[in-house]
């Protein structure tokens, strides 16, 4: 992170001037100049290059959404600071209403400066002037009088950056989390749970229960995460108390949404603990994760999913992102790659569902069974053969009343930290 001199700014802006030329000879159209607004020598840093990132987006889908064609996108970024030109062919009034849109958006558009050249090359200007970033006050004044110090201002600006940051990633985690419980369901067929297909081995529930809930419990994921964040300075014990609250909240809002059904109890708590990990720990690293989950999780020990979170998620890094990792390049789709996850789970975990409904020995049998039907597979999986072996398995589970409801949090688990540690993927089929 270092700092920029004053002369490093003004070559940055004669070089900004000579590309805008260049644009306007070329393509004889308007052009978007978008640089940051900040405050101070540092202007390149983690909190600069994720505003510069959104703002990016934003212009980009703004001139999709309004049907301007991008003619060309140049990099002007320097250790001055990001910036990008871009060449649109577009009414520049048009253009520049968008751009103050984006601006007048939220705090974080505040930071960006999208100038709007004209064809002839004159810059427009602003209907209405902006406010200052520290006291709201609106025009120049603040700046022309220098009433705010460098340090205030670049103060502000981490905060409005770090705040976005914050709330954005708490609602891309809380969405994630409720993908994956929705997919989870849809996979199909799982034996003796319920699907798209039938109920497998409950009477009380079926897949509109299941995603009454889901979305029901999209705000917990939410605040979990921010708990995380909330409680970086706390003991494991303090944070976990947090989150502990959270979860009790939780299962009052599942069994209002359910009609006292007990849906996702297992899933409260397993994605619980990873939203707020997540938030904790402040890193897209799965080890790193895993064991912040671990030593929430230690916190209150038990048996089944207790256990799998206090041990740091085992069966999700050791068995559901390899396999899923390589189911994915097997040219299954999507429902199928998701059963061999499912498949590997139930030849493996020990699960304290399957213990309750048909005791020790029944659930050891049953993992005998599930590692038979891989052997029978002989890592040449095809859909159909997928599809029959699952469809045989669900038999004999509906048959002996037997849900293995701890592999399908796993599961749901397992498509969480995919999706939040790569932050996406190819669904086939």
């Amino acid at each position: 992170m270092s700092e920029v001199t004053l002369e490093e700014v003004l070559k940055a802006r004669e070089e900004r001037v000579v590309r805008q030329q260049e644009a306007l000879r070329k393509y004889g159209k308007p052009l978007v100049c978008f640089t940051m607004n900040i405050a101070g020598p540092v202007k390149i840093n983690e909190e600069t290059a994720y505003a510069f990132q959104v703002g990016s987006v934003r212009l980009i889908e703004g001139l999709k959404t309004m049907g301007f064609r991008l003619l060309e996108k140049l990099d002007l970024s320097s250790g001055a600071g990001f910036g990008m030109l871009l060449a649109v062919d577009a009414e520049a009034s048009a253009l520049k209403h968008l751009c103050v849109s984006l601006e007048n958006l939220d705090a974080l558009g505040r930071l960006f400066d999208m100038d709007v050249i004209a064809e002839n090359g004159c810059k427009l200007d602003r209907v209405h002037e902006r406010s200052c970033l520290v006291c709201g006050q609106v025009g120049r004044g603040c700046a022309s009088r220098r009433s705010h110090p460098v340090e205030e201002i670049q103060q502000v600006t981490w905060q409005i950056i770090r705040s976005h940051r914050m709330q954005a990633e708490s609602e891309e985690i809380a969405k994630l989390a409720v993908q994956s419980l929705l997919d989870e369901v849809c996979v199909t067929p799982k034996p003796g749970l319920v699907d798209r297909q039938d109920q497998g081995s409950h009477t009380d529930m079926d897949i509109f229960t299941f995603n009454a809930s889901a979305a029901a419990l999209a705000p917990y994921f939410r605040k979990c995460y921010l708990a995380g964040i909330q409680d970086q300075g706390e003991s494991e014990e303090t944070a976990f108390l947090h989150l502990q609250s959270l979860g009790i909240e939780a299962e009052r809002v599942m069994r209002l949404a359910t009609g006292n059904v007990n849906t996702h109890k297992g899933a409260i708590f397993t994605l619980g603990i990873m939203c707020g990990a997540a938030g904790r720990c402040g890193k897209h690293d799965l080890e790193i994760w895993m064991d912040t989950c671990a030593r929430l999780a230690a916190i209150k020990r038990g048996p089944g999913v207790r256990a799998e979170v206090g041990e740091g998620l085992p069966s999700v890094r050791k068995i559901g992102l390899p396999v899923f990792a390589k189911a994915r390049i097997s040219g299954l789709s999507f429902n199928g790659q998701c059963l061999m996850v499912l498949l590997h789970l139930l030849s493996e975990v020990r699960d304290t569902n399957m213990i309750a409904r048909g005791g020790e020995e029944t659930a050891d049998a049953s993992r005998n069974a599930a590692r038979k039907m891989i052997e029978t597979l002989d890592g040449r999986v095809s859909e159909e053969k997928l599809l029959a072996v699952m469809n045989e398995l669900n038999e004999q589970y509906i048959s002996r009343h037997l849900s293995p409801g701890g592999c399908a949090d796993l599961l749901a688990a397992t498509l969480l930290a995919d999706r939040w540690l790569i932050g996406k993927y190819a669904r086939k089929g």
